[in-house]
């Protein structure tokens, strides 16, 4: 008779006891999983290292996890690899029943070069299989580190090709930053306005922009006989001979533009005819609409730009001020509008662009019109893949051959041994010739802040062969 209600009191009690462990679980939450700190360090010397995963209490029964990560900055994952090995992006992690804790490895591949800081970001997520919560250390940030490295980040690929449009973009490039800090139509603008100190006037060679004298003070009324022969002398698509005298000096130093330093006086003759070619198109005599007539006046700190078609009678006006952070504000005659589109003149050290340069064409046949040219006969030509320095912001280059030092062997102890030339084609076409770059130069660069890099062109088409995909190797060298 005692028997039942003793049953009875122990059911009873087991059912109250494991409804309040319910209840006390359920305020308390499940258990947690999370890395044991916020950022870990690899030191590159080390090679490998450990991260850990942490559970707020010991597993109940055997658990699946998943590690995912990513790269954040300049990070080759195929340099690394993970034990366990990583598949589709992604770590599995397995922890038996008890565990406290589960852990994986990060190890580099043992022919590494240094590269510089780098940056892997892992990441946890809960899976619908498990009956645990994220912890708050749901992410990890690795550092992969070289305290003997000078070196920046280690590579950069970028596309010049316009969408749809039979031209390239003029590429702005940072070493010190690693990245292109401005891609922009290169044939956007005809005039830059430079904002040093002197009052200059530059052409865009990209453009194949010219320009010629016009001798008067007045444009009104400009009498269309007088243009120079040689505005129209282009002997074929890509060999013009002669028309060097009609644009800036290839050097890109500021003093040597084709347009004298602009004056306040507006009675001097400093007018101008300005003939803007088009990169493939051969043009003759009578097609004035690529012809513009121009005026520039110093006026205080800014210019002023006068401008018509050739036979316009109404003469346009447009005022350019000076912006100190710009090596050149930007003008389109045809779109008659200022175009502030350059990055600022320490933000960048390379152009990568078409370019309008002046060779000599001794003894160089022209297919085109099978005629024999005269011996040293200068002229431009134009060149699809083209390196500019930011001369006037003191950048340097030099090209230097396997024959002194392979890419590979070339520290900042042989920088005695370059001449770096502040010309803005020091590089120019010579590191390339297409469709691929050549594998025995390479280019030692000092750019705006007095750091010295070695680069190296690896691509300059994409895999199918379409032109315009540049991929290219850098190194710090020197601080």
């Amino acid at each position: 008779m005692n028997t039942i209600p003793r049953m009875l009191i122990l059911s009873l009690a087991l059912i109250l006891s494991s409804c309040a462990k319910d209840l006390l679980n359920k305020e308390a939450g499940n258990p947690t999983f999370s890395f044991d700190k916020k950022t870990h360090t690899l030191e590159l010397k080390e090679g490998k290292t450990e991260i850990s995963i942490k559970f707020s209490e010991p597993l109940t029964d055997k658990q699946n996890f998943k590690v995912f990560f990513k790269d954040i900055k300049g990070t080759h994952i195929e340099d690394y690899y993970t034990i366990p090995q990583q598949k589709d992006g992604h770590i599995l992690l397995s922890a038996e029943k008890g565990a406290t804790d589960v852990n994986f490895f990060v190890k580099r591949v043992n022919n590494i070069k240094s590269q510089g800081d780098k940056l892997i970001q892992f990441s946890l997520t809960k899976d619908s299989n498990t009956n645990m919560d994220l912890g708050e250390n749901n992410k990890l940030d690795m550092n992969i580190v070289d305290k003997n490295a000078l070196v920046g980040l280690s590579g950069m690929y970028f596309t010049t090709k316009i969408e749809g449009a039979h031209k390239h973009y003029s590429v702005y490039i940072d070493l010190s930053e690693g990245k292109v800090v401005k891609k922009i139509d290169g044939e956007s603008w005809d005039l830059g306005f430079y904002c040093g100190e002197q009052f200059r006037v530059t052409l865009n060679q990209t453009k194949q922009v010219y320009a010629t004298e016009a001798n008067q003070t007045v444009l009104e009324n400009y009498d269309e006989s007088k243009v120079e022969d040689e505005l129209y002398n282009i002997f074929s698509s890509y060999y013009t001979i002669g028309l060097e005298k009609s644009m800036d000096n290839n050097s890109g130093f500021i003093e040597q533009t084709k347009i004298p330093e602009i004056v306040a006086d507006s009675e001097t003759k400093n007018t101008y005819l300005i003939r803007i070619s088009d990169n493939k198109q051969s043009y003759v005599s009578g097609n004035d609409g690529l012809i513009y007539k121009i005026k520039i006046v110093r006026d205080g700190d800014d210019y002023l730009l006068y401008y018509a078609n050739l036979n316009d009678t109404k003469i346009k006006e447009v005022r350019i001020v000076k912006d100190p952070t710009k090596n050149l504000i930007h003008f389109s005659l045809s779109e008659e509008k200022i175009l502030n589109q350059e990055p600022e003149k320490d933000k960048f050290d390379l152009i990568y662009t078409p370019f309008n340069n002046v060779i000599d064409f001794y003894n160089i046949k022209d297919v085109d019109l099978n005629i024999e040219l005269p011996n040293t006969t200068y002229g431009t030509y134009f060149y699809n893949d083209y390196l500019l320095i930011n001369n006037k912001s003191n950048v340097t280059a030099a090209l230097v051959d396997h024959s002194f030092k392979t890419y590979d062997q070339f520290s900042g102890e042989h920088l005695g041994g370059i001449e770096l030339k502040p010309e803005q084609y020091a590089v120019g076409s010579s590191w390339r010739n297409v469709p691929t770059p050549i594998k025995t130069k390479f280019i030692v660069v000092k750019d705006t802040e007095n750091n010295y890099y070695k680069l190296r062109f690896l691509t300059l088409e994409s895999v199918q062969g379409a032109r315009g995909h540049i991929t290219l190797d850098y190194e710090l060298v020197k601080k």
